[in-house]
């Protein structure tokens, strides 16, 4: 990529942006451009090498304590003694590695043959080794190949989590050959991936491969890995903790990556605080900017700001991270951080499912970074148990393969702790006023609904044209679920679709998204506001919600609307009603996203539909006005992997309108 092109690039970006976010984007550039062309990354390379060596690793004072606990050993194996089913999956998964038994996305790597670092081994594209500001992620591709691979392998999750086996290995030769491949592994990585010089060079991605390698230096420590292993890890950690350094992503708006930057820089500057000049630096530049940026990114009731609750776990899992790294520093971050980090928790555990898993809402990418559990993606109570640990929430119960990053970090303290808390509440019924978020949770219900602004205040980021959808279970089942991601760059029109207003349950007016999506594929302009939200209960097992929004107020003229949802628990039933004002006559169209395994049959007339769940009868009943049709649509499970869903599209059209869809259970099992 030429220099112009490369500036261009940053054009691209900053369409509609700020004098002052384009000269920072601008300057940001001109720096990446200025380590690739003169050479500077080799510069930092080498005197990485030099530094960091097995023979200062032996000095005395090398080492003087870690992020994982004193008593991690003991701590994890008693976790895992207590369960046979959890250590097998523990050992399991450590095998597969070996095996290389690993799929991303659902896509096996290669079993035979060289690692696949630089290739989507999906689409059969590899990237070139050449300077990392080379690569143009937006570019337009006739086939969909995706950086999301390379960058998920490169993240290095099953070496800490081999690492991690080894180290509670019950045989020295099973702990020596786990060890030695996740080593192994390593040095192919860092050979295919010289600094600042492949695909997977990527501040981001830098960042959480620099944290994961904080916790493997300490394994390895720990597991009694010889001088040169454990200078090889630092070594790689060292890197990642330079390039994000000077690629740090302040210069875009507040986000999710930025927290990622700042932890990694304090994960090695903690880690490599004893035989490394640059670690003071980076562990003074994470210790003042990450209490403002947790403050900033997180809500005083919890919730994150990207408006994705699965954004939501992995964001906060990277604080908790970088928190405790301070605290065992003995220069914790402010009470009102911690405060933040305690409601992150609650959150987290008040907005998931009785499986303990939250709804896919907003972006979803798979991305975890407390990487010792064997909770999936989509699981909170890995968080839920941490922070009982740690701040003293409510704990999970019954959830062993949820509580190993708590024997891994915390130890046998935080195990203790968790005995000293009250456990958590089977129901919730709660409005998160700033996070926008309204749930209820019963052994019935489960509810939950977005009422907030556009994600990442008002920018987009991995918010999606949401406003006033919700997702609906009953007795387990989902009968409306949210469509999913699909991918990012790879297919920016697939990206676009899923998350505009047309792909979620909501009212669209005249085919208008409720706010313009912006220019760059992370953008949704801050048009559709709430307000009137509210949550009342109607007496045992009655809900009512509310909330209505400025999308359409922008509309000349202006359009009102309003959203109302009753919740009956104990019949089975639940009511949508919108109401739209308008003095000219609109079309409206409301779509209702149910879940795959539902099928939807409208009947003879067009006036009502029915379905099974759960082994439950259900009838659809809506307004006599509304025209209805059932689309097949691409439900997106995980990212880039998709079913059929049906959807039920309903519309209507006149000046003042009353739009109504009941959902109740007309025959139950037996």
């Amino acid at each position: 990529m030429t220099l112009l092109s490369r500036l261009g690039r940053v054009r691209r970006v900053i369409a509609s942006a700020s004098p002052g976010y384009i000269l920072k984007r601008v300057l940001l550039e001109v720096r990446r451009i200025v380590y690739d062309r003169l050479g500077l990354w080799a510069a930092v390379d080498a005197s990485v090498n030099r530094r960091i060596t097995s023979s200062v690793l032996v000095r005395p004072g090398a080492f003087t304590g870690g992020l994982l606990a004193g008593d991690a050993r003991e701590a994890a194996r008693l976790v895992l003694a207590g369960n046979d089913a959890v250590r097998a999956r523990f050992e399991g998964r450590a095998t597969q590695a070996e095996e290389r038994r690993l799929s991303f996305f659902g896509y096996p790597i290669p079993m035979e043959g060289p690692w696949p670092w630089l290739e989507d081994w999906v689409h059969g594209h590899a990237w070139p080794v050449g300077p990392a500001g080379s690569v143009d992620h937006f570019a337009v591709r006739a086939v969909p190949y995706d950086p999301k691979l390379p960058f998920e392998l490169s993240r290095l999750a099953f070496i800490v989590q081999t690492l991690a086996s080894a180290l509670v290995s019950e045989t020295d030769d099973r702990r020596l050959a786990l060890q030695s491949f996740a080593l192994n592994a390593l040095a192919d990585w860092d050979s295919a991936n010289p600094l600042g010089h492949s695909v997977n060079w990527y501040a981001m991605e830098a960042s959480v491969r620099g944290v994961a390698l904080c916790q493997a230096l300490d394994l390895a420590r720990m597991g009694g890995v010889n001088f040169e292993g454990q200078a090889l890890i630092a070594r790689v950690l060292a890197r990642c903790a330079h390039y994000t350094e000077i690629n740090i992503e302040r210069a875009v708006e507040s986000n999710n990556h930025l927290i990622g930057n700042l932890t990694c820089l304090a994960a090695a500057g903690f880690a490599l605080r004893d035989i490394y000049p640059a670690a003071s630096r980076w562990s003074r530049l994470a210790r003042r900017d990450l209490p403002p940026e947790i403050e900033r990114q997180f809500h005083a009731d919890g919730g994150n700001f990207e408006g994705s609750l699965p954004y939501h776990l992995a964001t906060t899992d990277l604080a908790l991270i970088a928190d405790l790294i301070f605290e065992r520093s003995g220069d914790p971050l402010p009470d009102v951080s911690r405060s933040r980090l305690k409601a992150a928790c609650t959150f987290a555990a008040q907005t998931a499912d009785l499986d303990g898993r939250v709804p896919i809402v907003g972006d979803y990418d798979e991305s975890r970074h407390l990487l010792f559990d064997l909770a999936g993606p989509l699981d909170a109570m890995n968080v839920a148990a941490f922070g009982a640990a740690q701040f003293g929430c409510d704990r999970p119960v019954g959830r062993p393969d949820a509580l190993i990053s708590v024997a891994f970090l915390l130890g046998r303290k935080g195990l203790d702790a968790l005995a000293e808390v009250p456990s958590m509440a089977t129901e919730v019924e709660c409005l998160f006023p700033d996070s926008g978020v309204i749930v209820i949770r019963t052994p019935s219900v489960f509810f939950l609904q977005d009422v907030g602004h556009v994600g990442q205040n008002g920018n987009g980021g991995h918010g999606h044209n949401d406003l006033s959808s919700f997702v609906f279970s009953f007795c387990g089942q989902p009968i409306l679920t949210d469509r999913g991601t699909g991918v990012y760059t790879a297919d920016p029109a697939c990206r676009d679709r899923l998350r505009s207003s047309s792909s979620h349950s909501l009212l669209v007016v005249d085919e208008y998204e409720i706010a313009d999506l912006g220019p760059t594929l992370f953008q949704i302009h801050n048009q559709a506001k709430p307000f009137a939200v509210d949550l009342r209960g109607d007496g045992p097992e009655h809900w009512r919600t509310h909330v209505s929004h400025t999308g359409y107020q922008r509309l000349s003229p202006p359009v009102e609307t309003a959203r109302t949802i009753y919740i009956d628990g104990a019949g089975g039933r639940l009511v949508c009603e919108d109401r739209l004002q308008s003095p000219l006559v609109r079309t409206a169209v409301r779509r209702f996203q149910f879940g795959p395994d539902i099928d939807l049959t409208l009947d003879k007339g067009g006036s009502t539909a029915a379905f099974c769940a759960g082994g439950r009868l259900w009838r659809a009943v809506w307004d006599e006005g509304s025209h209805a049709r059932v689309e097949i649509v691409d439900h997106f499970y995980g990212y880039g992997r998709n079913v059929s869903a049906p959807c039920l599209v309903l519309t209507g059209r006149g000046a003042d309108q009353y739009l109504t869809l009941t959902l109740s259970v007309e025959a139950s099992p037996g």
